[in-house]
């Protein structure tokens, strides 16, 4: 095996392992930041709706 076709496979093997953490890292976020944003765009909503009346 050369050195160059060495190469390309451990910088594949590398790229799949960053993407897969950084897909867990992103779905991981959204989980935990979603409900959050939820409730602050509902409570800015309700917000709004009580200053005006």
């Amino acid at each position: 095996m050369n050195e160059n076709t060495l190469k390309k496979i451990i910088s594949l093997v590398l790229i799949i392992i960053l993407f897969i953490f950084i897909f867990r890292v992103v779905s991981w976020l959204a989980y935990t930041l979603l409900p959050i944003a939820v409730l602050i765009c509902a409570g800015y909503i309700v917000y709004k709706l009580v200053k005006k009346g």
